[in-house]
């Protein structure tokens, strides 16, 4: 986040060692410090108090806030000594703020061991460097993946975390992203559409990836890369199909679990109506649950255009752009 203190809060002794504890934060690198005047703050009698680090903190922000901002922060957070008269979410007392900007932002998933897989991905090849390497340093807990299980449990941690925020007198701070589970192009899951309903009514940024499953937004180059090792070739006849598929048929295909043994419904028969006989018959059973993680083993094959053309409607991104909205 971006935060300023407000001129009260300098002058206001009580609230230093709060606004100590946030100098820290921002040492860190998990946020920006921001000026309505350089002047004021290096006039005001905080500024005497501060130590070595801490001045070399605010000589380089004060440097840097000459300039246009630059960096990856795009909320803002004031600290004020006192209410404000009709004070805006992120407008918080010191010791609010210093309790709030401890927290890394939630993204709430199903599973951050498969969804946190293709997150990372993203975040590698498609963030700002700055996001995905102050991500990876764990002293900076910039960013934590909530795990909750199934995305039935989503609503009920979204609800749990605004409820512990509001106990705490401070906003939420988390996002949400999860399966359509769609069949077919515009169709949603129930449960996506109650956690796209519950996010919404919550004012909780969220996306809702619009292919059916995080599988579907694996690139090409990376099975291509899998069927190129001798010892996956018992699965490239199978591959090759997948490749060969519509763009809507890959988007919507289930590519972990094939057709498997349920009767397809009267969307899936339409949908995959030009494969051949013997193709579904191939595909009767799909890759696996470790799907998701040939990204990471076959990482070298990807790139951001190769997860732009797969995604194509910028999903990624999307979330992406979430996380930033709320750093």
């Amino acid at each position: 986040m971006r935060i300023l203190f407000n001129a009260d809060v300098l002058h206001d002794e009580p609230s230093w060692p709060y606004l100590d504890r946030i100098l820290t934060r921002i040492a860190d690198g998990a946020h920006d410090w921001e000026f309505a005047d350089v002047d004021v703050v290096d006039a005001s009698q905080w500024a005497r108090t501060l130590k070595h680090y801490e001045r070399e903190v605010f000589e380089k922000a004060a440097k840097e806030a000459s300039y246009p901002y630059t960096g990856i922060f795009r909320r803002k957070v004031e600290v004020c000594a006192q209410p404000q008269q009709g004070v805006k979410p992120d407008q918080l007392l010191p010791k609010q703020a210093a309790s709030f900007v401890q927290q890394p932002l939630a993204v709430i998933m199903e599973n951050k061991f498969t969804d946190g897989k293709l997150l990372d991905i993203a975040l590698e090849f498609l963030a700002p460097p700055t996001l995905w390497r102050l991500h990876q340093d764990a002293d900076c807990r910039l960013i934590e993946y909530i795990s909750v299980g199934g995305v039935g449990e989503i609503n009920k941690t979204v609800k749990e975390r605004i409820t512990n925020a509001k106990a705490l007198n401070l906003p939420a701070r988390l996002i949400v992203f999860t399966d359509s589970d769609g069949h077919f192009p515009g169709d949603m899951h129930s449960n996506a559409w109650a956690v796209c309903e519950e996010t919404r009514l919550s004012n909780v940024p969220c996306c809702i990836l619009g292919k059916r499953a995080i599988e579907n937004y694996i690139p090409d180059e990376v099975f291509r890369a899998y069927i190129d090792l001798p010892e996956n070739s018992v699965r490239r006849e199978k591959i090759v199909v997948l490749l060969k598929m519509t763009l809507q048929q890959r988007d919507f295909f289930a590519i972990k679990n094939g057709f498997g043994q349920q009767k397809p419904i009267e969307h899936d028969l339409n949908l995959y109506a030009t494969m051949l006989p013997a193709e579904k018959v191939l595909w009767g059973a799909g890759l696996g649950n470790k799907l998701i993680h040939w990204l990471k083993a076959h990482k070298t094959a990807l790139s951001p255009k190769a997860l732009i053309d797969r995604d194509q409607d910028g999903d990624l991104l999307c979330i992406i752009s979430l996380i930033l909205d709320e750093l």
